[in-house]
């Protein structure tokens, strides 16, 4: 199978607002889980702070204010906690709209049923996944850091004002943007693979990178193709949502003769908006996984 037709039945696949309407409830979903871990971080952090004051009384409280090393832990804690738990919910997120787009490819139509059975098949990979994630953003921060580590000593050294040092800053920092965008490009049809495999296979978490080089790199030529024309219809379709957001907020400045006119045109506007937003969330799931069948053979 053709890169572009694999592309081509994704986009017709992703057409149907029920798989929409599904993807709206897991981002909602999302979103609440989020702020409900937010609010319980900055509570307990809030709350270690006040005990700490109050078993500390007046002196302690001086100590901490004249001591920001100890309020700058105990944010960096709460910092990190937060972080780990969004990082999580993001991997049942995950889990969720690739189980659910795959059931609804194998005729799996019912939100509710979507919702049952997409928990059900994530469940069993959330801890694999998660370190999955864990790994992959740790390697992926530490190959960034190598980039651009002459880029930031080159800055420290251009803070005497030095023309010279300046210029080697813009040219280490530019040539470590080329080489992580062209990284990006040449690794994608490997790093494509890593959801759709951690969700579908029962593979740990290295056996999964192992399976989606393996995947990513046979027939390489076809699997950049496919992931250059999947980026090309993302873009397209970007800039048709930003297109009708402009739209949307220019029709809020009709004179008031047009009133209700600019009112009709922003509500369909938004409604296009919406429509576009969830189209390409979808698009982009079952694109992947049409990927990850495409590759599996």
């Amino acid at each position: 199978m053709t890169a572009v037709k694999t592309i081509k039945e994704a986009v017709r696949a992703s057409i149907n607002p029920r798989l929409w309407f599904y993807y709206l409830i897991i981002s909602v979903l999302g979103y609440l889980a989020i702020q409900i871990v937010f609010s319980l971080t900055v509570g307990v952090a809030i709350g270690a702070l006040v005990g700490l004051v109050t078993f500390q009384s007046l002196q302690g409280f001086q100590q901490i204010m004249s001591s920001p090393w100890q309020l700058i832990a105990l944010l960096g804690v709460a910092s990190l906690v937060y972080i780990l738990f969004a990082a999580l919910i993001g991997t049942v997120l995950q889990g969720l709209e690739f189980n659910g787009a795959k059931l609804f490819l194998s005729g799996t139509i019912g939100i509710t049923g979507l919702l049952k059975d997409s928990w059900q098949k994530t469940r069993p990979r959330i801890v694999t996944a998660f370190l999955l994630s864990l790994l992959v953003g740790m390697i992926s921060l530490t190959v960034v850091g190598l980039l651009f580590v002459p880029a930031i000593v080159s800055g420290i050294s251009a803070s005497s004002g030095e023309f010279s040092s300046i210029g080697k800053t813009v040219f280490w920092l530019a040539a470590a943007i080329i080489v992580f965008l062209l990284l990006a490009i040449l690794t994608a049809p490997v790093l494509a693979l890593l959801s759709p495999i951690v969700f579908f296979e029962r593979l740990g978490a290295i056996q999964t990178i192992k399976l989606a080089f393996l995947f990513g790199t046979k027939k390489y030529l076809r699997n950049l193709a496919f992931m250059l024309v999947f980026w090309l219809v993302v873009v397209m379709a970007v800039i048709v949502f930003l297109i009708l957001l402009a739209f949307a907020i220019l029709s809020f400045l009709i004179p008031v003769i047009g009133l209700v006119i600019g009112i009709v045109l922003a509500i369909i506007a938004v409604l296009y908006l919406i429509a576009v937003f969830f189209w390409l969330l979808a698009f982009q799931v079952i694109a992947m996984v049409k990927y990850y069948e495409m590759v599996r053979g």
